[in-house]
């Protein structure tokens, strides 16, 4: 239960791109080293860090995780985070895809798709896919500010400033420190003057 606490605490805090995400993370990892989808986020923190050297340690992380007892959407988290890791951006994208139809409310799952949508330039997808898991999530669920967050992400992107900007505000009224939130409106601003 401990080691669960912390993955959730830094899970959050990755989530709305705050700093302080390693120190919980280490308690989880601490507590129980053979927590997969802690050993998950860690890759994810290193490979949504753009840095190369970073990226390429993600690779051990993920070596370590192979081994042990995972379920399926641990095993497709595993998978997408090893096609990065070989370059296949496409791959990975298709393996988030068939893990949240599996599971909606993985938003590891989202946000690591929805990185990689902007990263290869596809902003319909970026917008559309965060649409697509909406009514599986409520404002009860933890991480609901953070998928709002995403939703306005890919409502900016797509040109769609007062949607984008109603939703960056919905994500802040839950969330007021979610970082993701506040660069939505500095888009917002920015595009519409």
């Amino acid at each position: 239960p401990a080691a669960l606490q912390a993955y959730e605490h830094a899970l959050a805090l990755f989530l709305s791109w705050r700093q302080g995400v390693e120190a919980p993370l280490a308690r989880a990892l601490r507590d129980a080293p053979r927590f997969v989808m802690a050993h998950v986020l860690q890759a994810c923190m290193l490979v949504g860090s753009r840095d190369p050297s970073r990226i390429r340690s993600a690779r051990s992380v993920l070596t370590d995780a192979a081994g042990m007892p995972a379920n399926e959407v641990e095993r497709l988290h595993r998978a997408a985070l090893a096609s990065v890791l070989d370059d296949d951006y496409e791959g990975a994208r298709a393996r988030l895809r068939a893990l949240l139809r599996l599971q909606p409310r993985d938003v590891l799952a989202l946000h690591m798709a929805h990185a990689f949508d902007h990263v290869t330039g596809d902003a319909t997808c970026l917008r559309d896919r965060v649409a697509a898991v909406l009514p599986a999530w409520s404002a009860t669920l933890p991480g609901y500010d953070a998928v709002l967050a995403m939703h306005a992400f890919g409502l900016e992107e797509c040109g769609e400033y007062g949607r984008a900007e109603q939703v960056a505000r919905a994500a802040l009224a839950l969330n007021p420190a979610n970082a993701r939130a506040h660069h939505v409106m500095a888009h917002v601003f920015e595009m519409t003057a």
